[in-house]
C-alpha cells in the first residue's frame, strides 16, 4: 500500500511537470495580465488634418499599426469610412486574442457628410506576456454591407 501511494505521488508530479513543459513550449500564458491603459480618437473624430501623414499609415486601406516602446504597446487602427459619423470603441481581451470593437453609433443618417475620412483609434496596452497576440478589428456599421473585419499578429519578442 505504501508503494502504491509513492507511485501515485510520483505520477502526479510527473504529470504536472509534463503539463508545465507543454505550456512553456507552446507559449501558452498561464494567466491573462494584459492591462488596457487608454484609447484616443483621431482622424475625422478628432479634427486631425488628413493631409498629414503619421508613420507608415496609408489612407488607402484599413490598417493596424503597432508601436511598442518601454513596455507599452500602442495599437493604431485606421478605418476608411463615411465622414461625420459618431463612433464608439471598446476592447475585449481573451488569453492572447485582443478584439478591438468599433461601432458607428450615428443615430440620424442625415448627420453623415458626403465624403470619406480616415478615422484612427489609438489603443494602449501594458503588461503583455512574451507570446504572440492576435489583434482582431470588428467594425460595425448600421449598413451591414459596410461592416469590416481584419486582423494582425503582434509579438514583442520579434520587434
Amino acid at each position: 500500500m505504501k508503494n502504491l501511494k509513492l507511485f501515485l505521488g510520483m505520477a502526479a508530479v510527473l504529470l504536472l511537470i509534463t503539463i508545465a513543459s507543454f505550456a512553456c513550449r507552446h507559449n501558452i500564458p498561464p494567466t491573462n495580465n494584459v492591462k488596457f491603459v487608454k484609447m484616443e480618437l483621431g482622424g475625422c473624430n478628432n479634427q486631425y488634418d488628413l493631409g498629414e501623414t503619421r508613420g507608415d499609415e496609408t489612407e488607402q486601406q484599413d490598417t493596424i499599426i503597432f508601436d511598442f516602446q518601454n513596455g507599452t504597446l500602442k495599437v493604431t487602427v485606421g478605418i476608411n469610412y463615411i465622414c461625420c459619423a459618431s463612433m464608439e470603441a471598446n476592447y475585449d481581451v481573451t488569453s492572447n486574442k485582443i478584439i478591438l470593437q468599433i461601432s458607428d453609433t450615428t443615430i440620424n443618417q442625415e448627420q453623415y457628410c458626403r465624403c470619406e475620412c480616415y478615422y484612427t483609434f489609438d489603443y494602449y496596452f501594458t503588461d503583455l506576456a512574451d507570446v504572440q497576440y492576435l489583434f482582431e478589428v470588428n467594425f460595425d456599421s448600421p449598413n451591414n454591407d459596410m461592416d469590416k473585419f481584419f486582423s494582425k499578429y503582434f509579438n514583442a519578442n520579434v520587434q
